[in-house]
């Protein structure tokens, strides 16, 4: 179902989609299954990298690679804290649009 969405999203936005199977030989000898789908999107002239590996936990990152230009993106993205984010659910992520300087 992962796989799927990212196939999709990967279509719809022009990114590029790689899946990652891996089993990782345990101490006890024991074998555990991991799966990594990644999305690498080029937006105005930046790199931008979603990862999802499925494994024992679940953990998604996002990296983008900045260039030293200073035009702006034209959103920015803030989150609220882990601590607030216990007392107070609902979105975590706030998205603003603003103009490019």
């Amino acid at each position: 179902m992962v796989e799927n969405i990212f196939e999709d999203t990967a279509k719809k936005e022009g990114a590029t989609f790689n899946s990652d199977e891996d089993v990782i030989s345990m101490f006890d000898g024991g074998r555990r299954h991991s799966m990594s789908y990644s999305l690498t999107v080029n937006y105005k002239g930046r790199i931008i990298t979603i990862k999802n590996e499925c494994d024992t936990s679940q953990a998604g990152i996002i990296k983008c690679l900045m260039s030293d230009k200073r035009d702006s993106l034209g959103f920015e993205m803030t989150t609220r804290s882990h601590f607030l984010s216990l007392f107070f659910r609902g979105n975590r992520f706030k998205l603003s649009k603003h103009s490019p300087i």
